[in-house]
């Protein structure tokens, strides 16, 4: 899919999001793996339930038959071991709540997951990419 340019307002808003959470990852590692992230983004864009979008982001996280993001090297690197999808939902912090910040996301990873994806999502959906 091809995502056209964003008007100029949409742009700036997107990019000092953007620039936040890098910021944000400055201070901490983020809760967002970026693979399960866009599981769980798209799942719940898809009008999914958070349940089912954690499944979703499980399914991409935890090694079963093949191995999962959890076993990529940045995550080894980092947790110390594979660790299991059941401890990646944090409840979301203050900031991380309010303007711009999806409204019905009880974790980190969710809410991360939802800032990083939705105005892709959106985008690739045949919508202009604009915040939603």
């Amino acid at each position: 899919s091809v995502l056209g340019p964003l008007g100029v307002d949409d742009a700036r808003t997107a990019l000092a999001e953007l620039v936040a959470l890098h910021r944000a990852g400055l201070d901490e590692p983020l809760p967002l793996p970026i693979k399960t992230a866009e599981a769980y983004a798209s799942r719940r864009r898809g009008g999914g339930s958070v349940l089912a979008a954690q499944d979703a982001a499980a399914r991409r996280w935890d090694s079963d038959r093949f191995p999962g993001e959890a076993a990529d090297p940045e995550h080894l690197l980092l947790h110390g071991r594979e660790l299991p999808s059941a401890e990646l939902w944090f409840p979301t912090k203050d900031a991380e709540r309010g303007a711009g910040w999806a409204r019905d996301e009880p974790t980190r990873l969710g809410a991360l997951a939802r800032r990083v994806w939705d105005r892709l999502l959106d985008a690739e959906a045949g919508g202009t990419g604009a915040a939603a």
